[in-house]
């Protein structure tokens, strides 16, 4: 394989992402259990198979210091766009994806950067198409076939989805961005109980929220509720908000406007609202612009 540290070689176990792809992987190599509080089955890790914990901001520290290779050292080049077009700071910055555990190839990897912080995310999806370039047409083009197959979607659906910090390039090598809430929050402070499953027009308020894992945005109005088990009235009055599990779906959420949200519609607990939930591995659905 391309990857490697020393004499070590490493493959690529999920090659496909969209949760329906990487699922039926993950069962074969890894554990799961019942989670308390999604009230579903999650793939898990257990700390004593653990042996190494790689840390983005210290890697990212490590190669400012020192970069041992030509990827590194475009590395630094992302690095100083973001600070100095940007306006990020270092301290919100870290390296992942292959450059992360030190098994990148200098020829073929390209570089993913972490973004910690709402306000920096936010910068982000301002400044960064001003800073990086796109990807080539013909490289764009079969990314968005690719993407298209791996979430069951229409080419034009993945255009609308499509986000400015997705599918950048600096002078020939591909720059990827992921943005990490640096906020902690506690487990099972809410609890979510499946009900139905619902395809529903509706219109979102986007926040800084929507940007990371899970995303999250607010139900502004309930337009129509196409199909569902749940009484149409009782999801127009208490569907407060959509949660994905999908980060395709990430940028639009932010944005806001009019969707056609298909998935699970779910009881929030402690306090008895509607949740719509997208990305889930028994029925990942799907979230698309409409206007």
């Amino acid at each position: 394989t391309p990857w490697k540290r020393g004499s070590r070689y490493y493959a690529r176990v999920v090659k496909t992402y969209g949760v329906k792809n990487v699922i039926p992987i993950v069962k074969v190599i890894q554990e799961f259990t019942r989670d308390a509080m999604l009230n579903v089955n999650v793939p898990i890790l257990k700390l004593s198979r653990l042996k190494k914990h790689y840390i983005p901001k210290y890697r990212l520290q490590e190669i400012m210091k020192r970069p041992n290779d030509a990827l590194e050292v475009k590395l630094l080049e992302v690095i100083d766009r973001l600070r100095t077009c940007c306006n990020i700071s270092l301290s919100n910055l870290g390296v992942t994806g292959s450059l992360l555990p030190m098994i990148h190839n200098v020829k073929i990897s390209d570089i993913d950067v972490i973004v910690y912080g709402c306000r920096e995310a936010i910068e982000l999806c301002e400044c960064v198409s001003e800073c990086f370039d796109k990807v080539p047409k013909g490289v764009l083009r079969k990314r968005l076939i690719n993407r298209a197959m791996a979430y069951g979607l229409s080419v034009n659906d993945i255009i609308k989805l499509d986000a400015p910090y997705r599918m950048l390039y600096l002078n020939g090598k591909e720059v990827n961005f992921c943005l990490v809430d640096d906020r902690p929050s506690r487990y099972c402070e809410f609890v979510y109980v499946p009900l139905s499953k619902a395809t529903i027009k509706l219109e979102l308020m986007g926040n800084c929220k929507s940007l990371f894992y899970p995303s999250i945005a607010y139900v502004d109005k309930v337009i129509e509720v196409i199909k569902s088990g749940i009484n149409k009235e009782v999801i127009k009055r208490e569907l407060k908000y959509v949660i994905s599990y999908e980060s395709i779906y990430s940028y639009v959420m932010f944005r806001g406007g009019k969707f056609i949200a298909d998935g699970v519609i779910e009881r929030v607990f402690p306090y008895g609202h509607l949740a719509l939930l997208i990305g889930a591995s028994e029925y990942p659905g799907y979230l698309i612009p409409f206007s």
